[in-house]
């Protein structure tokens, strides 16, 4: 009972206020239980799409549904829709938005030359979506090198300054293809929009590409402790919206980034054609559009497998 009510009914107590974001496996069609809590007698009733509360007996009570608040009175049902839409949107920013691996390349590069240290552009490719200092560590380990700590965030701050150097010179024109018309179709849509980015020069980039009035939020990486491909950075993104996972969808070019969207419970669009288990895989960015992405999570249905 207690994996039923915690694990599909999603049910959660924060200090005496319950909260649901009910999910039922593919299989299912009703998971139906009742509660008692605080002298109310509650029945939650769980379909494909929808779910009731009910309070049955008792003065009333407040509890969450998914992300709203909702007060439950005695013969007035509350029914929350479980239909899936797509009501927000979270990209990764470097090879998604703009590419700025050649950036990456060229910091990285010079830094690994200084300390001797062989880097290739196929080295490079495998710190896609991966933290500043775990590249750093990736690269020393490659090179059989070994440093303290502070030596280490001496490195890191170093390679950023090389990398802020070259990114001073992005403008609009270094918008991937097709970007600037999805991002205005998405809006056109009332469909809100995230960046989820590890990098901690993401908001310089959005500024120098003149795009930052598109994005609602931009989630700090400072505030993140796990990197892709932990679903963290795409988990704060739906927190910081107040959107719930299942009606999100991820973009990213990084095999990292896309285990940690489908990890998070989110539609997955894969930039690549080497990328594996995104729910829809394109080979550029010119490929995207709103409509053919509203076909796709539709046809897919329910996506919260969390």
């Amino acid at each position: 009972w207690i994996s039923l009510v915690y694990g599909f009914a999603g049910m959660r107590d924060f200090e005496g206020r319950l909260s649901f974001r009910p999910r039922l496996p593919a299989s299912w069609t009703k998971l139906c239980f009742k509660l008692i809590v605080q002298g109310n007698t509650i029945n939650i009733d769980i379909r494909k799409d929808s779910v009731i509360y009910t309070l049955i007996s008792g003065p009333g009570i407040s509890i969450a549904h998914e992300k709203s608040t909702i007060h439950l009175s005695p013969g007035t049902p509350f029914t929350g829709s479980l239909k899936p839409k797509i009501e927000a949107v979270i990209f990764d920013l470097d090879g998604v938005i703009t590419d700025t691996a050649e950036c990456h390349y060229k910091a990285w590069k010079k830094l690994a030359d200084e300390r001797d240290i062989p880097f290739t552009r196929g080295d490079n490719e495998s710190l896609k979506g991966v933290s500043r200092m775990e590249s750093l560590d990736i690269i020393l380990n490659k090179g059989g090198r070994s440093c303290s700590q502070q030596e280490k965030e001496a490195l890191a701050e170093r390679k950023n300054e090389y990398y802020r150097l070259l990114i001073a010179g992005i403008t609009p024109e270094d918008l991937l293809p097709g970007i600037k018309s999805l991002v205005e179709e998405l809006r056109g849509a009332e469909i809100k929009l995230a960046l989820a980015s590890v990098s901690r020069n993401a908001r310089t980039v959005v500024d120098n590409l003149k795009v930052g009035e598109y994005f609602d939020i931009i989630v700090d990486p400072v505030a993140i402790r796990m990197g892709k491909p932990d679903p963290e950075i795409f988990l704060r993104a739906a927190d910081l919206l107040n959107i719930p996972y299942r009606n999100c969808v991820g973009v990213e070019d990084a095999q990292a980034g896309v285990a940690a969207i489908k990890a998070a419970g989110m539609f997955a669009v894969g930039i690549g054609a080497s990328l594996n288990g995104a729910d829809w895989k394109v080979a550029n960015t010119s490929q995207l559009s709103w409509p053919e992405l509203n076909r796709r999570f539709l046809s897919i249905g329910y996506h919260d497998k969390r």
